[in-house]
Protein backbone atom coordinates (compact mmCIF):
# COMPACT_ATOMS: atom_id res chain seq x y z
CA UNK A 1 0.00 0.00 0.00
CA UNK A 2 2.98 2.41 1.34
CA UNK A 3 4.79 2.00 -2.38
CA UNK A 4 1.50 2.15 -4.18
CA UNK A 5 0.31 5.38 -2.49
CA UNK A 6 3.94 6.50 -3.20
CA UNK A 7 3.90 5.44 -7.01
CA UNK A 8 0.81 7.32 -7.42
CA UNK A 9 1.86 10.34 -5.92
CA UNK A 10 4.72 10.59 -7.87
CA UNK A 11 3.05 9.59 -10.95
CA UNK A 12 0.34 12.67 -10.45
CA UNK A 13 3.08 14.88 -9.47
CA UNK A 14 5.04 14.15 -12.48
CA UNK A 15 1.82 14.43 -14.98
CA UNK A 16 1.27 17.94 -13.66
CA UNK A 17 4.17 19.41 -13.62
CA UNK A 18 5.21 18.04 -17.51
CA UNK A 19 1.66 18.20 -18.70
CA UNK A 20 1.27 16.05 -21.96
CA UNK A 21 4.64 16.35 -22.59
CA UNK A 22 4.98 12.67 -22.57
CA UNK A 23 3.38 9.53 -20.93
CA UNK A 24 7.19 8.21 -20.52
CA UNK A 25 8.58 11.22 -18.98
CA UNK A 26 5.69 11.95 -16.51
CA UNK A 27 5.88 7.93 -15.79
CA UNK A 28 9.55 7.93 -15.28
CA UNK A 29 9.70 9.37 -12.14
CA UNK A 30 7.07 7.18 -10.68
CA UNK A 31 9.31 4.14 -11.96
CA UNK A 32 12.34 5.40 -10.08
CA UNK A 33 10.14 6.14 -6.60
CA UNK A 34 8.79 2.86 -6.55
CA UNK A 35 12.51 1.09 -7.53
CA UNK A 36 13.61 3.41 -4.42
CA UNK A 37 11.00 2.31 -2.43
CA UNK A 38 11.17 -1.20 -3.38
CA UNK A 39 14.77 -1.55 -2.05
CA UNK A 40 13.80 -0.06 1.42
CA UNK A 41 10.92 -2.15 2.08
CA UNK A 42 13.39 -5.54 1.17
CA UNK A 43 16.46 -3.91 3.81
CA UNK A 44 13.15 -3.68 6.36
CA UNK A 45 12.53 -7.48 5.75
CA UNK A 46 15.57 -7.95 6.60
CA UNK A 47 15.64 -6.45 9.84
CA UNK A 48 12.47 -8.45 10.54
CA UNK A 49 14.14 -11.13 9.21
CA UNK A 50 17.05 -10.64 12.01
CA UNK A 51 14.66 -10.46 14.49
CA UNK A 52 13.22 -13.44 14.01
CA UNK A 53 16.76 -15.42 13.43
CA UNK A 54 17.12 -13.89 16.77
CA UNK A 55 13.99 -14.51 18.69
CA UNK A 56 15.09 -18.46 17.26
CA UNK A 57 18.15 -18.72 18.64
CA UNK A 58 20.06 -17.77 15.33
CA UNK A 59 22.17 -15.05 14.30
CA UNK A 60 22.17 -12.67 11.06
CA UNK A 61 25.15 -14.68 9.59
CA UNK A 62 22.23 -17.58 8.36
CA UNK A 63 20.90 -15.33 6.14
CA UNK A 64 24.35 -13.56 5.11
CA UNK A 65 25.73 -17.03 4.39
CA UNK A 66 22.51 -17.66 2.50
CA UNK A 67 22.57 -14.80 0.17
CA UNK A 68 26.38 -15.64 -0.59
CA UNK A 69 25.21 -19.11 -1.32
CA UNK A 70 22.83 -17.46 -3.81
CA UNK A 71 25.58 -14.96 -5.21
CA UNK A 72 27.37 -18.14 -5.52
CA UNK A 73 24.45 -19.72 -7.97
CA UNK A 74 25.15 -16.90 -10.39
CA UNK A 75 28.59 -16.69 -11.17
CA UNK A 76 28.47 -14.27 -14.22
CA UNK A 77 27.78 -11.22 -12.52
CA UNK A 78 30.41 -11.16 -10.74
CA UNK A 79 32.41 -10.54 -14.54
CA UNK A 80 30.44 -7.35 -15.22
CA UNK A 81 32.42 -3.78 -15.10
CA UNK A 82 32.23 -2.37 -11.97
CA UNK A 83 30.48 0.83 -13.33
CA UNK A 84 27.90 -1.03 -15.59
CA UNK A 85 27.28 -2.61 -11.98
CA UNK A 86 26.74 0.32 -10.29
CA UNK A 87 24.42 2.03 -13.17
CA UNK A 88 22.02 -1.08 -12.97
CA UNK A 89 22.00 -0.75 -9.26
CA UNK A 90 20.15 2.54 -9.73
CA UNK A 91 17.36 0.21 -11.62
CA UNK A 92 17.03 -2.77 -9.23
CA UNK A 93 14.49 -3.07 -6.89
CA UNK A 94 16.42 -4.77 -4.55
CA UNK A 95 19.58 -3.50 -2.49
CA UNK A 96 22.99 -4.53 -4.22
CA UNK A 97 23.40 -8.38 -2.37
CA UNK A 98 27.03 -7.39 -1.67
CA UNK A 99 25.69 -4.36 0.55
CA UNK A 100 23.21 -6.36 2.26
CA UNK A 101 25.49 -9.31 3.18
CA UNK A 102 27.84 -6.47 5.30
CA UNK A 103 24.89 -5.26 6.65
CA UNK A 104 23.73 -8.31 7.43
CA UNK A 105 27.62 -9.21 8.99
CA UNK A 106 28.06 -5.41 10.65
CA UNK A 107 24.44 -6.64 12.25
CA UNK A 108 25.87 -9.62 13.75
CA UNK A 109 28.60 -7.93 15.94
Amino acid sequence: TRAMTGSSLTAAMSATLFGDFSAVAAGLPAVLTQMRYSRSMELEADDDAVAVLRHNGLEPDVLADALEALERARPGEDKLPRWLKKSMSYLSTHPDTAERIARLRKTAR
